[in-house]
């Protein structure tokens, strides 16, 4: 009991509200399970590091306040309070200097002396919404501006409606296809062989993860994309065989302003330039738009990735010019290319989509008689 207490005290006191991550190879097991109170999930002491770090970027100050702690044998369990101002990105929300306070409770097994599991649930509910509130506030628009001349200065058209919605773990039902959580037991098998192996490589050259040579690798990328709420990761299951065959994320949130990015797409050759890669598409665009409402939904993508560039155009999102030098990825410079669609077109886009996506418009064989451009000429001239 003494131990696991003792062990218990240091990983708050020292290790997180000292930042003393050289106690990670003293206090925690080398393949530690680990799901923290913002619910992202870490295998192993360098996911956990990892994880610890992104806490910091966010939360500089960010402190645990043990209110009660139990131990019994190789277990122990703990009430918690935290607090931290909010000096970095998290959930998709740029720092607002929010002092943010939270609750959750967390639940430890012990193995040869350290720290083998640690599962917290946090009411991250709440800690989104006191981020989102400061958001909010600090981003009121100003409603009119008036020059020394007298005349009114130009601003905006006020934006009347309430906030979108986060995306939450739902299934987008399709003809061909079924948009479902990413889940690494059930979709880890047919995506690792879609997308890793000889001749892959290219599948990841403008993505910031991969390639994978070894299946555990690979696992790990998808657990961690999993165990996060922003962004939101979706597998793509082609509906003929149950497979999954690609995945897609909601990234960038942010509900104030009505504006969410998809992105970290991944389409295995059995989706590329199918049918079903571009439902998946529809699907997402219209879950965006008509349950969630956003006004704003983004695909940002290196501007060297033509095949990407191209992808955007002829799924209707319309280009905004390239931010230079934006990123480094892998090493390498990245300009990225920036596209979006409006809520305001988004009515016309959709019957675009439909009206390629419908059945009459293939052949016996599977071949297009319309292109998406020509569907979306024929919804502008009728």
């Amino acid at each position: 009991m003494a131990a696991a207490h003792a062990l218990v005290t240091k990983f708050y006191e020292e290790l997180w509200n000292k930042w003393k991550l050289e106690l990670v190879d003293e206090i925690v097991s080398p393949d530690i399970r680990f799901r923290g109170s913002i619910g992202a999930e870490a295998r192993g002491r360098d996911e956990f590091r990892e994880y610890v770090a992104r806490i910091r970027a966010a939360f500089p100050d960010f402190h645990n306040q043990v209110d009660g702690l139990i131990a019994e044998g190789d277990r122990a369990a703990a009430r918690l309070s935290y607090t931290g101002t909010h000096r970095g990105e998290l959930f998709g929300i740029t720092a607002t200097g929010a002092r943010v306070t939270y609750t959750g409770f967390a639940w430890f097994s012990l193995r040869d002396g350290l720290i083998a599991e640690a599962f917290v649930l946090g009411d991250r509910e709440t800690l989104k919404q006191q981020l989102l509130d400061a958001r909010a506030a600090a981003t009121s628009p100003l409603e009119i501006a008036v020059a020394a001349s007298g005349s009114e200065s130009p601003v905006g058209v006020v934006v009347s409606g309430p906030r979108a919605r986060l995306p939450e773990r739902t299934t987008l039902d399709g003809r061909h296809v079924t948009v479902v959580p990413l889940d690494p037991v059930a979709h880890g098998d047919s995506l690792y062989a879609g997308s890793c192996g000889p001749g892959t490589d290219r599948l990841w050259l403008y993505l910031f993860e991969g390639p994978f040579l070894h299946r555990p690798a690979f696992d790990a990328h998808l657990r961690n994309k999993a165990g996060t709420d922003d962004p939101l990761c979706f597998a793509i299951v082609e509906k003929s065989t149950n497979v999954a065959v690609g995945y897609a994320c909601y990234m960038r949130m942010k509900p104030a302003d009505r504006v969410i990015e998809v992105g970290s797409i991944l389409f295995t050759p059995r989706l590329q330039r199918s049918a079903a890669g571009t439902e998946a598409m529809y699907l997402m665009a219209k879950h965006v738009f008509e349950d969630l409402g956003y006004r704003r939904y983004e695909w940002k993508c290196n501007a060297l990735n033509t095949p990407s560039r191209r992808a955007a155009v002829r799924l209707g999102f319309t280009f905004e010019g390239i931010f230079r030098q934006h990123m480094i990825i892998k090493g390498r410079n990245r300009d990225t290319a920036w596209y979006s669609m409006l809520d305001s077109e988004w009515p016309a886009r959709k019957e675009a989509f439909e009206r390629w996506l419908d059945p009459a418009n293939f052949d016996a064989d599977g071949r297009q008689r319309r292109s998406l451009a020509e569907c979306r000429g024929d919804v502008r001239s009728g």
